[in-house]
């Protein structure tokens, strides 16, 4: 991929801003011709100017993303007047060129915006039934048919809802929703699949390696029968992941009953990623 492009501006040298930015190649920089628009012509017929390179080495689409960049932050940060008559560049921009990339919180235009209910309505309103590009499209037809989460994401959901009641409307919500879709017997997707997709053949199963207190390790294909196996329920399978079991400082009662944890190590398996978590102080 060739890296023979560049971004240049043109300066007035009567205010010292630039008026003009631009992508180009070769000796583009420096060419005054017919592409040049009436407002750029009346300023080079107004003052003395000077062309510089801001940005050069780029490939032809990190050159169009760093344009768009430039005349955003030239027109809409600094408040230089540039004459360009477009916003450059060739559709979206993505990463670090992107004007909004990094603003987030007190650096975001809307920090701090607040929504009226009037705009909140309409905005729903506006993305609701058929105007919503999701509209009707389940099962093979979405795009995130067949995808499985991580089971960092699964973590990621987990933290994000703990200590979260659900309001009573919520629960409303949600058993309503449940009443509208029969997914009971011949209408369950997985009807008939029982055998199929049982212990480890389930897609969303989740593999789980033990490591002994000598190094040792055994892969059970999911986190029920690790459960089962090591007599624990999957609550305190889940808090002991992650982390070389101490009988004495994880649990502080019943240690008698866990003593056969003692070195113990439990990892979730996800394409090869282990899963680990903090130290936590177990009552169960």
């Amino acid at each position: 991929m060739e890296r023979r492009f560049y971004i240049y501006e043109w300066i007035r040298l009567d205010t010292n801003e630039p008026f003009y930015v631009g992508k180009g190649s070769g000796n583009r920089a420096y060419q005054i011709d017919k592409s040049r628009n009436r407002y750029f012509k009346n300023i080079l017929n107004k003052t003395e100017v000077a062309v510089a390179i801001i940005s050069n080495n780029l490939t032809e689409k990190e050159a169009y993303d760093a344009e768009v960049w430039f005349i955003y932050e030239y027109k809409h940060v600094l408040n230089y007047k540039l004459v360009n008559l477009d916003d450059g560049g060739l559709g979206a921009v993505e990463g670090k060129f992107n004007h909004m990339y990094g603003r987030k919180g007190s650096l975001h235009p809307n920090y701090g915006v607040v929504v009226s209910e009037e705009t909140r309505r309409k905005q729903s309103l506006a993305r609701s039934g058929k105007r919503n590009g999701m509209y009707g499209k389940r099962g093979d037809s979405s795009p995130i048919y067949g995808r499985k989460k991580t089971e960092q994401e699964r973590l990621n959901i987990s933290q994000a809802l703990k200590g979260k009641k659900k309001s009573e409307e919520h629960k409303r919500n949600l058993k309503i929703a449940r009443e509208k879709i029969d997914v009971g017997g011949a209408n369950n997707p997985n009807y008939g699949n029982g055998q199929a997709i049982a212990g480890g053949k389930n897609p969303a199963a989740v593999k789980v390696k033990v490591t002994d207190n000598l190094g040792n390790f055994t892969i059970y294909e999911t986190k029920e029968i690790t459960s089962k196996q090591f007599k624990i329920s999957l609550y305190l399978l889940t808090k002991l992941l992650g982390k070389k079991i101490s009988v004495e400082d994880d649990f502080n009662r019943q240690k008698s009953k866990y003593r056969h944890l003692e070195g113990y190590k439990f990892d979730l398996l996800d394409e090869g990623v282990t899963t680990s978590r903090e130290t936590y102080t177990i009552s169960e």
